[in-house]
């Protein structure tokens, strides 16, 4: 296997990666079950799926390749929850019934068969400082939406009337569920 175009020093087998990282403590491991408490079982989780964009990158990706990986956070919390298991794409109304929002039952779900679920350590989240507002991006120094396409389509895209048009629609709560 060819290493990146910008090094020929890559990292190809896990002995290498074990020499380089070495090997989780045995505390680590034993927190890795195959279930949960129960949701729909102790075995499987159910993600309704919510209108978006319509490009459906995780939905394709699923289709390709059902081997998924998920981490769930809590805003403001550091530690987080991993699931790691195989997806199908669901339309089972009896399933996606009860994740009915607003009165709107999802047109499909992702079901998830766990192999594995564990608690995942806080040190990445406390070496960012994610959480910590001191930190956070005032939303005024970024480019809007708007703006962003602008430099995608050409000047004379209009930036102003694409934001406004947005802002209605999420004002509308247009296409949340």
């Amino acid at each position: 296997m060819a290493g990146h175009r910008l090094t020929s020093q890559t990292v190809e087998s896990e002995s290498v990666l074990r020499e380089l990282i070495g090997e989780p403590l045995p505390v680590v491991c034993a927190k890795i079950v195959a279930r949960l408490t129960p949701i729909l079982d102790e075995e499987t989780l159910l993600i309704p799926e919510r209108p978006g964009n319509r490009i459906a990158d995780s939905l394709r990706n699923i289709l390709v390749n059902p081997r998924v990986g998920l981490l769930f956070m809590i805003p403001g919390v550091t530690d987080t929850f991993r699931v790691n298991g195989r997806a199908t794409i669901v339309t089972d109304v009896d399933l996606l019934g009860p994740c009915a929002v607003e009165g709107k039952v999802p047109k499909l779900g992702i079901l998830i068969d766990i192999e594995e679920a564990y608690t995942q350590c806080s040190k990445a989240f406390l070496r960012s400082q994610l959480w910590d507002p001191a930190n956070f991006t005032d939303r005024a120094t970024l480019p809007t939406n708007g703006e962003i396409m602008r430099s995608i389509q050409g000047e004379s895209f209009d930036a102003e009337a694409y934001d406004a048009a947005r802002a209605e629609r999420y004002a509308r709560r247009e296409r949340f569920y």
